[in-house]
């Protein structure tokens, strides 16, 4: 007997034992739960105790396990590694759902981050009616929740973005007329789902005879202001007792009496009006109208607002329409003949130097006169740009004009010729374009050019062709033993002697296509000559042709319109927005595609150039 009362106790203490023991463990996963996704006390989560884990447990029954907590036991109790699962295969992992604070055991809680499901809508309207006010019921279900309803008389499906979504579902439609109608409603949810359109037909027949026209009571706007949407500040209107009553409001800004299917009407009256897009500054008339159910349009009733806009932000560069300067020059002080620019505001500044790169509108060197020269710091050949820029910032394009500066003056004439102290080729390529592996020469006062021709037959000073800095390439037109001649001048027109080097040009059949990598126009042009600021092109063996043209149609390689150097202008034949497209071939024959980028000019001509044309 003494064994057996103490068999019952210490049976008793072994369940106490085990069941604490449990308990802390369930306490210890709810604490470490909500340090690591924070606490969820009050949230569909429900792991704010031991007794109420219903993550894991089936309304909190400790015997039963949901299947995160079957994915947590199966993976050693480390919350980290089922993040990625989705235990509730509702498509949304674990991490989002406990993010977003829904269930990841219930495949019914998705947070709208993971929503992809669409809302299912219910429809229904009366078949006849004998008003145009017809009742209608529309309810919706989402696996989330339903956020939007809809209900208009187009079949399109409407964008989740557009207006018109209302956040409860409407009780009533007003059509503008009688007559066989369709009736068409939708239903979103958060996540923007819509749900597939559900429509139903009624036929409304007006028994009474209504011809009294509503009467617009107050239509008040404020008499300035600032922006093209005015607001209204009110707007009644009331029909005729025993009337078929107001069922359309509308404000417009012409005195026409609108019809009663015109567009625009409205169940409510609006609280705004907007002019369109591009309509100026200046006193403006709206008309408010009302209609009732029977068709029946009011006489309006108008008000007055002077819009005053602020001015429109000037984003227009100006342009450089002349900028000259002589070709050759006896002193570094060059004179600049004529500069002059255009804006369709003003032009406040002139800015002239030597590099390409366009001047920040705050840089040092603008002037509000035309500048009338130039000194240079050193004589040979150089290049200077005109710019111009405006009150707003706008710095125009650049124009570039070249002089050969000889002397630096008070000296006597330079005579002696430059001397081509390195000229070297590859021994062979495999390429129609050849780098030129070395090019240097010496002068007594300096090499201000150097060119590469394919003849020894010296050429002039002012042959076309001399570049300011060594070229470092040369593209020939066919493969085979070839020899190139190097050659230096100098500012005062002193051309040396050549030295030349030989290649062997080996290429295998080409069938790659150069492209085009740049083609730029300026904006707008006082001229049918536009230059062309821009024009550069890559192949793998070597371009050997440039074409531009007026149609996107690809040339062909045998055209007699290439040109073995890309063309520096192009003439139009009358003004406006024009196009070119810029075209490259190789020696193979291929033709570049259709360039992706866009180069447009504005034309507009100024006076005398249309007396010349």
């Amino acid at each position: 007997m003494r064994k057996s009362r103490i068999t019952i106790p210490l049976l008793s203490l072994a369940v106490v034992l085990l069941i604490s023991g449990y308990v802390f463990g369930v306490s210890s996963y709810t604490s470490s739960f909500n340090t690591l996704y924070g606490t969820t006390a009050g949230t569909a989560l429900g792991a704010n105790s031991s007794a109420n884990c219903v993550l894991c447990h089936p309304n909190g029954n400790t015997g039963q396990f949901t299947s995160y907590a079957t994915a947590f036991r199966n993976n050693n109790h480390d919350y980290a590694a089922i993040e990625p699962l989705d235990s509730d295969g509702d498509g949304c992992p674990n991490v989002a759902e406990i993010t977003d604070r829904t269930r990841p055991d219930v495949n019914s809680s998705v947070p709208a981050s993971c929503d992809a499901v669409l809302p299912v809508a219910s429809f229904t309207i009366p078949g006849t009616s004998g008003s145009l006010a017809v009742p209608i019921t529309l309810t919706a279900t989402d696996n989330v929740g339903v956020a939007g309803y809809m209900v208009r008389e187009t079949s399109a499906r409407p964008s989740a973005y557009v207006t018109g979504w209302t956040a409860s579902a409407p009780t009533s439609y007003t059509f503008g007329t009688a007559g066989a109608k369709t009736l068409y409603a939708w239903a979103k949810d958060a996540k923007g789902n819509v749900s597939l359109s559900r429509s139903d037909g009624v036929t409304i027949t007006i028994t009474t005879t209504d011809t009294t026209r509503p009467t617009v009571n107050t239509f008040t706007i404020p008499t300035s202001a600032s922006s093209l949407t005015v607001p209204i500040t009110s707007f009644t209107a009331s029909d005729n007792t025993g009337g078929s009553g107001v069922n359309g409001y509308l404000v417009t800004a012409t005195v026409t009496a609108p019809t009663a299917a015109a567009a625009g009407w409205s169940t409510t009256a609006p609280t705004s009006f907007s002019f369109p897009a591009g309509t100026t500054s200046g006193a403006k008339t709206l008309y408010a109208w009302a209609r009732d159910a029977a068709g029946n349009v009011s006489n309006s009733l108008s008000r007055t607002v002077t819009v005053t806009l602020p001015p429109a932000a000037d984003t227009t560069l100006p342009v450089v329409s002349g900028f000259t300067v002589g070709a050759t020059a006896g002193s570094l002080t060059v004179s600049i003949t004529s500069f002059s620019a255009t804006d369709n505001v003003g032009v406040t500044g002139y800015l002239v130097n030597e590099s390409p790169t366009k001047p920040a509108a705050t840089a040092a060197g603008w002037t509000a006169a035309v500048p009338t020269g130039y000194t240079f710091a050193s004589a040979g050949s150089k290049t200077l740009y005109g710019w111009a820029k405006d009150a707003a910032g706008n710095v125009s394009n650049g124009v570039s004009r070249t002089v050969t500066v000889t002397s630096g003056g008070g000296g006597e004439a330079d005579v002696e010729s430059p001397e081509v102290m390195e000229f070297t080729l590859p021994l062979t390529s495999t390429s129609l374009t050849v780098p030129i592996v070395a090019f240097r020469a010496i002068d007594n006062v300096g090499a201000s050019a150097y060119l590469i021709t394919t003849t020894p037959t010296a050429p002039a000073a002012t042959a076309s062709g001399w570049s300011a800095t060594p070229p470092t390439s040369y593209t020939f037109s066919s493969a085979g033993a070839k020899t190139l001649y190097g050659w230096a001048k100098d500012a005062a027109g002193n051309v040396s002697e050549s030295v030349w080097d030989n290649v062997d040009i080996t290429v295998a059949g080409d069938r790659t296509a150069p492209s085009v990598t740049e083609f730029l126009l300026p904006r707008q042009s006082e001229s049918l000559t536009v230059p062309i600021l821009s024009f550069r092109a890559t192949d793998n063996v070597g371009v050997t042709g440039y074409m531009v043209t007026t149609s996107s149609t690809r040339p062909g390689a045998s055209s007699s319109y290439w040109r073995s150097t890309p063309p520096t202008s192009y003439r139009f034949t009358s003004e406006g927005t024009k196009r070119l497209y810029p075209w490259v071939k190789d020696a193979a024959g291929n033709v570049s595609a259709l360039w992706s980028g866009t180069a447009t000019v504005y034309i507009d001509l100024d006076d005398e150039e249309e007396e010349d044309d």
